[in-house]
């Protein structure tokens, strides 16, 4: 008898502990939805198929470490971008003041580098938006420029004519300097540069630009220019990302979007359209209070000079076209200051490899001869810049 109970609890235990093992398989184990194959629950892919598999409660999460040589790549690699951006940004700085057309070069390139860089936090958020910030300081003073003012001719001063009560032709005429109405005697006046100024100006800033960068030593990558040894890492996609960064402006109207106003041709302002006015005063007859009686031909009605209402005594009126501003949009690029986007890579500057379709071998297993095995190239079209003109 106590044989046979002892028999029965050690049946009882086995029995339980197989219990327990079949639900613990059981919990974990998860079934391919596509081919029923039964896998273990640590992967995310089926085993025999190869498709997705759906993710248990209870699997223990594997957690996948990067190797330190490629997280130690990327890191060197960014603070070598990091590093070649804020060169370029410090010397933006310096020409500022004196060539506002080199700092515009590089802050384009500065903007470029930093796509390299793996930003962290608000820092790299900040330092974006000072870059930006540069770019559009930088635009700002090329657009507009300080120009002659066609009122006093530079000089400030604006000299009016005088003449006796009585009318007389004769008499003597009286001179006297007064301020300018229109530049407030500063002899200047505040309007935009022409599409042609731009071109040179913004040319020759870039030509001085690539000077100073290739005797750093650096290399170009389309119009972005990086250190050499940055630029022997760079995979197709971060080629692309530094090309349509900085790809080639507009031809018309050079990057900035705008060009001269037709109507005004840039200046920004018109002559006054009053009839009568000129140099912004008209001549009104009054009558002569002085006199006594009547004149039925009012003959002896007094002509008195007075400021024109429309233009204020300024000679000009602001162009309707461009708000006196000088410019408006270009029609090239629709105010954008790029080109079209390329129509084969969609505007990202890489496409797949037709020839291996993207495997990056032939079919005896050999590097694909037109990707070099890299499964992707830069666009033939727009050469990595994502856009074309049209």
């Amino acid at each position: 008898m106590k044989k046979m109970r002892s028999w029965c609890m050690r049946l009882l235990v086995v029995t339980m502990t197989a219990v327990a093992a079949g639900m613990l398989w059981a919990a974990t184990v998860v079934i391919c939805p596509k081919c029923g194959y039964e896998s273990d629950g640590t992967s995310a892919v089926c085993a025999h198929c190869g498709g997705p598999l759906p993710i248990s409660k209870n699997a223990v999460p594997v957690t996948t470490t990067p190797t330190p040589a490629a997280e130690g790549a990327m890191d060197e690699m960014s603070a070598v971008a990091l590093k070649a951006a804020r060169d370029d940004v410090k010397q933006a700085k310096e020409f500022m003041a004196s060539r506002p057309e080199i700092s515009y070069a590089f802050y384009e390139n500065a903007i470029a580098l930093s796509r390299l860089v793996k930003r962290i936090g608000e820092a790299g958020a900040s330092s974006g938006k000072s870059m930006v910030a540069g770019l559009e300081y930088c635009l700002n003073v090329l657009t507009h420029a300080n120009r002659p003012c066609p009122q006093c001719g530079g000089s400030g001063k604006r000299n009016m004519q005088f003449q006796a009560l009585g009318g007389d032709k004769n008499s003597p005429a009286m001179a006297a300097g007064l301020t300018c109405p229109m530049c407030n005697g500063s002899g200047t006046i505040r309007g935009g540069r022409s599409t042609d100024e731009l071109r040179v100006l913004i040319g020759q800033g870039r030509r001085d630009f690539e000077t100073r960068q290739e005797a750093a030593g650096r290399v170009a990558c389309g119009r972005t220019w990086v250190p050499a040894d940055l630029a022997a890492k760079l995979n197709v996609r971060q080629q692309a990302l530094l090309r349509t960064a900085c790809p080639t402006p507009c031809p018309d109207c050079m990057g900035l979007g705008v060009m001269d106003c037709p109507h005004c041709k840039g200046v920004g302002r018109l002559k006054c359209n009053n009839d009568g006015c000129k140099d912004g005063y008209i001549m009104v007859k009054v009558a002569n209070t002085i006199t006594t009686g009547k004149s039925k031909d009012n003959s002896s009605a007094i002509t008195r000079r007075e400021m024109c209402p429309v233009c204020a005594g300024t000679g000009f009126m602001p162009c309707p076209d461009c708000h006196a501003g000088g410019t408006v949009p270009c029609k090239t690029c629709h105010g954008t200051g790029r080109n079209a986007s390329c129509v084969d890579c969609g505007g990202q500057g890489w496409v797949a490899c037709v020839k291996c379709h993207g495997t990056g071998k032939q079919g005896d297993g050999t590097p694909c001869p037109e990707c070099q095995g890299l499964m992707e190239h830069l666009c033939a079209r727009c050469h990595g810049e994502g856009s074309v003109p049209k």
